[in-house]
């Protein structure tokens, strides 16, 4: 059986470290969901880091430059041109900080509003079928996924390991 035909499910618990490593695995499916979502993005006229703005934006409302780049986990020159041809086309407005006036602020237009809420509909509808197809709804995975974010984020799990030590007897062999 392929990789790719193989369900990460039927592999046991102690299979090779890669078919368990979550680093890889977010990769992977990242990998795996982003060209199906890409197709959409193109016909729509928008790049990926667009998207990535506006999907922040979108959930977040406005946003510094400096807060937009760390959102979008986008370098900040990234995150400047996306914003100008955004701008240009006229689905961000940018203005200056009321109190720091070298701060830019961002904000999705109505045009913008209206452009994400249908990028939105699709990357949904692209994820459910995925995990339909694993027979799963996601919310699990994504609430285990936000709970890790937040201790990793909180440093929380900083002093899980110890480096120094017996590493592999921590995480497990990788060859088991």
């Amino acid at each position: 059986m392929s990789w790719q035909a193989e369900r990460i499910d039927d592999r046991p618990a102690d299979g090779p470290f890669l078919d368990r490593y979550l680093p890889y695995l977010l990769h992977r499916a990242d990998v795996l969901l982003s060209p199906r979502f890409l197709d959409d993005l193109v016909a729509g006229g928008v790049q990926m880091s667009e998207w990535r703005v506006l999907a922040v934006l979108d959930a977040r409302g406005e946003r510094t430059l400096t807060a937009l780049t760390d959102d979008t986990l986008l370098p900040q020159p990234t995150v400047t041109h996306a914003v100008a041809r955004l701008e240009e086309r006229g689905d961000v407005e940018r203005r200056r900080g009321s109190t720091d006036r070298r701060q830019r602020i961002v904000t999705l237009t109505e045009d913008g509003s209206v452009k994400v809420a249908t990028l939105i509909d699709r990357a949904r509808a692209g994820e459910r079928d995925a995990l339909a197809t694993a027979g799963r709804t996601g919310e699990e995975l994504r609430r285990i996924l936000r709970e890790v974010i937040a201790a990793l984020e909180s440093g929380d799990l900083e002093d899980g390991l110890d480096l120094d030590g017996d590493v592999e007897g921590q995480l497990g062999h990788p060859d088991r």
